[in-house]
């Protein structure tokens, strides 16, 4: 909505005010919604009154904890403390942490501990690297004076230590069947462009337009391990392209797919990937490419057995609009998402989309829920 105010002022930052600003970053951040499914219909509806809504914006305040809190490097004007941060922004992948630290009970489970970074050797073996000040390279002779500066600087501590730079990782999950890990790598147009990491075995493409998943093993299935084993899942594309892989399975039998972005698996292992880019990426470039522009999709995928790799289409999101935070309810029989900026690109004067209102009303953020009318899991 902020680009559109600005576009309509002619793209003129100088008429930008202080109220779209504030609008805007309102308009970020995240919200916590207490829904509940009618027992007859099938239905989901939003409790109103339930004690359990709130909203967090782009400046609710957040507590700093343990190692990093009070470090100077935290310290702003409106903190001299710097115990807080005010907000949070572009929260695509929604749902829930691996570890759970949305529900009380694990609110404190990430004070303690040790960070590890990961490393994927070419050989298909990696291993988790701890970030430990005065280890590795982590000393003053670095930039590193404190283990609180290697919190805050993360992704420069993993350089030191000589962690994988991935192309644009945007989510990692675990299956709850197999117990493998996998990272959806969204793309990178950077790779192997002057100046930028060249290709490895696991960035195996120069230019990465369309993405690609990677499936980790851990040692003995422990995720304590500091050990693994890694393979390429899914080379993203056109099915057509030479350069797409998609587990094996003979590609003239599945749906072209570009840009994984957010992923989630039902009860069976399944894995579901929503997109993000897919009509700039080049999966639809190849022959019998339709005419239309492609849109953000959502697509399953078995892992294993003898349809491993093998990508199925479910959801077409709209013009301009990127699918994001899949979340399936504890039966699977309803998948939860989210349409984010719909209409991107677009103008009031013209847009690219009127989702979900309809012609003539400006397009806006959706959550929908996708169900069978039979009432079974998604995807039997």
């Amino acid at each position: 909505m902020f680009r559109e105010w600005v576009a309509a002022e002619g793209s003129n930052p100088a008429k930008t005010t202080k109220d779209m600003v504030d609008t805007a970053i309102a308009a970020h951040g995240g919200s916590v919604v207490h829904v509940r499914r009618d027992r007859t219909t099938g239905k989901w509806s939003y409790v109103l009154d339930s004690r359990n809504n709130r909203r967090i914006t782009g400046t609710t305040p957040m507590k700093f904890t343990e190692a990093a809190a009070g470090d100077p490097f935290l310290r702003t004007a409106a903190d001299p403390n710097g115990n807080a941060v005010l907000g949070i922004f572009n929260n695509c992948s929604g749902g829930k942490t691996p570890w759970g630290t949305v529900r009380a009970h694990n609110l404190t489970l990430l004070d303690t501990g040790i960070l590890y970074v990961a490393k994927l050797n070419d050989d298909g073996s990696g291993e988790w690297i701890p970030l430990i000040y005065g280890q590795r390279g982590l000393t003053p002779a670095n930039g590193f004076f404190s283990q609180a500066n290697i919190l805050i600087n993360t992704r420069f501590a993993a350089d030191v230590v000589g962690a994988t730079k991935m192309d644009r990782p945007e989510d990692v999950e675990v299956n709850p069947v197999n117990r493998k890990v996998y990272m959806a790598c969204t793309n990178n147009s950077n790779r192997g462009t002057a100046g930028r990491p060249g290709v490895d075995a696991a960035n195996p493409r120069a230019e990465n337009f369309n993405g690609h998943i990677v499936e980790l093993t851990e040692n003995n299935n422990d995720h304590t391990a500091t050990r693994f084993r890694w393979e390429i899942f899914l080379l993203c594309g056109h099915p057509m392209d030479p350069t797409a892989w998609f587990a094996g399975y003979p590609k003239d039998q599945v749906a072209g797919v570009a840009s994984p972005d957010n992923i989630a698996f039902d009860r069976r292992g399944n894995l579901w990937i929503a997109t993000d880019g897919q009509i700039s990426s080049s999966a639809f470039r190849g022959p019998n490419t339709p005419a239309t522009p492609a849109t953000d999709r959502i697509y399953a995928v078995a892992v294993t057995g003898a349809e491993r790799g093998l990508t199925k289409r479910l959801v077409n999101g709209v013009p301009g609009g990127e699918i994001a935070a899949l979340e399936f309810s504890p039966d699977d029989t309803t998948l939860f998402l989210s349409i984010q900026h719909p209409g991107e690109g677009g103008t009031i004067a013209n847009p690219l989309s009127s989702w979900p209102d309809g012609p003539g009303m400006v397009p806006r953020p959706t959550v929908i829920a996708v169900r069978r009318t039979d009432g079974r899991p998604i995807g039997v």
